[in-house]
């Protein structure tokens, strides 16, 4: 092969230093995720989480290739189609097209909950329920406490019952946007490889679209809420989703500031406005999931069977 056969793009580097590469080789592309010896590990569960879900979510989920390490670089290949970062597509959309991509991501999410759990995972889901409560404790001992934490500290005291196990599932573990890409031939939404995959509970992997995404694209949130529960929320999920939002809106914030200072200001202005979204933590539906806007969206959506 010469080197006129391959040409490549670097997509993003993220914020662990690894590089996300579309390359063409002849007439196939794929998806490079690299980085040196010190990432051997996220690369190596990043790959494993491809594999355990790829039988379960062909058309979501990118095909492991191969993982491996070769002077000092640790890589792992996808493929991937000619796919575009979802993060770029939504800089890009409208109203619309936010929830829509909100709803094939929530589609591609309930896919990859089909991964078959039985007992034995069921019981290790249920153990990591058992100690969310551990998570406050160490926030109240030992983080960094962000301000105005009264509210979700209060809540979580007084609703412990609610982090209790909902639904177990197989956790796709970094379901963000940032972790999304989409196919650009017909807009269908992949999950790029999660080095925090394992069991839990299925309220969990909605948590991130709230400290990383709502305050952003409220609207692709909503989509994924909608398309994943056909519009039909249990009650039970959004008491479970509010107090694991709580939790993360302090416990969560506390360690990136332990771990980086200087994020204190970003991470306050994360945990208020998760606050904020659940009324001081008063209600379990977030303020982004209803509106004028959301039900005009929806509609829209319909009328194109979108």
């Amino acid at each position: 092969m010469t080197k006129m056969d391959i040409a490549y793009k670097l997509l993003k580097t993220d914020e662990h230093g690894l590089e996300y590469r579309r390359i063409r080789a002849m007439d196939r592309m794929c998806l490079v995720i690299q980085g040196d010896r010190r990432a051997q590990r996220r690369i190596s569960q990043g790959f494993k989480s491809a594999r355990l879900f790829y039988p379960d979510a062909r058309d979501h989920v990118l095909e492991p290739i191969s993982c491996e390490e070769r002077d000092g670089v640790v890589s792992a290949a996808y493929g991937s189609g000619d796919i575009i970062l979802m993060e770029e597509f939504l800089r890009g959309a409208d109203a619309l097209w936010q929830y829509v991509m909100g709803k094939r991501a929530g589609r591609a999410l309930l896919q990859a909950h089909t991964h078959a759990v039985d007992e034995r995972l069921t019981k290790r889901a249920a153990l990591r329920q058992k100690r969310s409560i551990d998570r406050i404790a160490e926030y109240l001992s030992s983080l960094p406490h962000v301000e105005h934490d009264e509210a979700a500290v209060s809540a979580i005291s007084r609703r412990q019952d609610h982090l209790r196990l909902y639904k177990a599932v197989m956790r796709y573990g970094a379901f963000r946007i940032d972790n999304l890409a989409v196919s650009a031939e017909d807009r269908v939404v992949k999950l790029l490889p999660s080095p925090a995959y394992g069991m839990g509970d299925l309220s969990e992997d909605f948590v991130l679209l709230e400290c990383e995404d709502a305050g952003r694209y409220p609207l692709f949130c909503a989509g994924v809420i909608d398309a994943y529960f056909s519009q039909n929320v249990p009650p039970q999920f959004w008491l479970q989703y509010a107090m694991q939002c709580a939790l993360y809106s302090v416990w969560r914030c506390g360690r990136r500031i332990r771990k980086c200072p200087a994020a204190r200001g970003a991470m306050q202005a994360q945990s208020d406005r998760i606050c904020a979204d659940f009324r001081s933590f008063s209600r379990p539906v977030p303020a982004w999931y209803g509106g004028d806007g959301l039900l005009e969206v929806r509609d829209q959506a319909l009328r194109r069977g979108l």
